[in-house]
């Protein structure tokens, strides 16, 4: 059975959306770095706005897995390419955080 074109233009849409937030997360000198909570909250939200995003789009239980690898990967691009002096640990628990908060909300009955 064929994919309605809405849905992949969808989720080529998605795809380069993730392609251009994985590319500025990777700068140097986020401004929510300045203040910690902020920081946190930042991480939590916007890895469970993707998880939710791509679950909305693939309705596939290993959409979370991938956003979840996603957000080490990411730290880790991050720590090698953006010129930060460390992997930032607490960053990565808030972006698994938020990756699970979508995971709960979104398989709930």
């Amino acid at each position: 059975m064929a994919e309605p074109a809405g849905r992949r233009v969808g989720v080529v849409l998605g795809g380069l959306g993730l392609l251009a937030l994985s590319v500025a997360y990777c700068l140097p000198g986020h401004p929510s770095t300045r203040v910690g909570w902020l920081d946190v909250a930042a991480h939590v939200g916007l890895f469970a706005l993707v998880a939710t995003g791509g679950w909305l789009a693939l309705r596939r239980g290993w959409t979370f897995v991938l956003v979840g690898a996603l957000g080490l990967v990411l730290e880790i691009v991050q720590w090698r390419v953006g010129g930060y002096p460390r992997i930032e640990w607490p960053d990565i628990l808030a972006n698994e955080a938020g990756v699970a908060l979508a995971t709960l909300t979104t398989r709930l009955p």
